[in-house]
């Protein structure tokens, strides 16, 4: 997410306190912007405060039933396909492929990758 560059993106947050109220107006604008241009938005960028139930929180880690988690392989193969992947994302990516082999994918797993397969497409445009 170029837009969300981590230093710069703690910068212009730090000027929102800025005595210049037009410095501080217009990092709010930057910060605003760059969130929407990286087509995200806020409830995936900061986390629920502890103790508070999220939507999308993983299912418990029971292990899915053999043979049930063929489309989840197949996605893992069609994201791997892409080029730009990080070296840690193929490896999340190929131990989830080794979990399916194994018989220990979850619930939790899926969910984890679905949630992956959104964020790239976000990106990806």
């Amino acid at each position: 997410m170029p837009h969300l560059n981590r230093d710069d993106f703690i910068r212009l947050l730090n000027q929102l306190g800025d005595a210049n109220d037009a410095d501080a107006l217009a990092a709010a604008r930057e910060v605003d912007r760059r969130v929407k241009a990286s087509g995200t938005g806020w409830d995936s960028l900061l986390s629920p405060p502890p103790g508070q139930a999220d939507d999308d929180a993983p299912a418990p880690a029971h292990p899915l039933p053999p043979g049930e988690a063929a489309d989840d392989a197949a996605l893992i193969d069609h994201l791997l396909a892409g080029d730009d992947l990080n070296a840690d994302t193929r490896e999340i990516l190929t131990d989830l492929k080794a979990d399916i082999a194994e018989g220990n994918f979850t619930a939790a797993d899926r969910a984890y990758l679905r949630n992956l397969r959104d964020r790239l497409a976000k990106l990806r445009g």
